[in-house]
């Protein structure tokens, strides 16, 4: 996967992209934690003031990961924004590991196997997330 790759997904998606400035942000945004080398990152805006949205995964293909995301995206195009402004988006296909970081560093996980610091908090999974947020407006995150 390179960058050509991202660029045909941006032609197609309106706001995927790839640089080194948006690992840099994601880095920021992330608390300084290491970034694995083989990182995935997408970037696009999202909600009504344009805020960035940032994305990695660890192993999975240019096709896995546009279906992970793409529930999100296809949900707001029709339902409308799902998510508070400024959201982060990380997607991991295996699992359907999908996380939300707000601006205020609270993060929600759907079906994560993997270890989890304590800000996370976990959702019974992606779609009865997704579902969730369709039917009762953005999910409440900071409960």
């Amino acid at each position: 996967m390179d960058e050509s790759d991202y660029r045909s997904l941006q032609a197609k998606r309106g706001g995927v992209g790839f640089s080194e400035e948006d690992l840099a942000a994601a880095h920021e945004i992330l608390g300084g934690k290491a970034l694995p080398e083989d990182l995935v990152l997408f970037f696009r805006y999202f909600g009504r003031d344009h805020r960035p949205l940032f994305g990695y995964d660890y192993d999975m293909t240019l096709e896995g990961l546009r279906d992970a995301v793409t529930t999100a995206w296809d949900m707001e195009r029709d339902h409308g924004p799902l998510f508070p402004e400024g959201a982060i988006l990380l997607a991991q296909h295996q699992g359907y590991e999908v996380m939300y970081l707000t601006v205020d560093g609270v993060f929600v996980v759907a079906e994560s196997g993997s270890e989890k610091p304590d800000c996370w908090r976990p959702a019974e999974s992606f779609n009865a997330f997704v579902e969730q947020a369709v039917a009762k407006g953005p999910p409440r995150l900071f409960d």
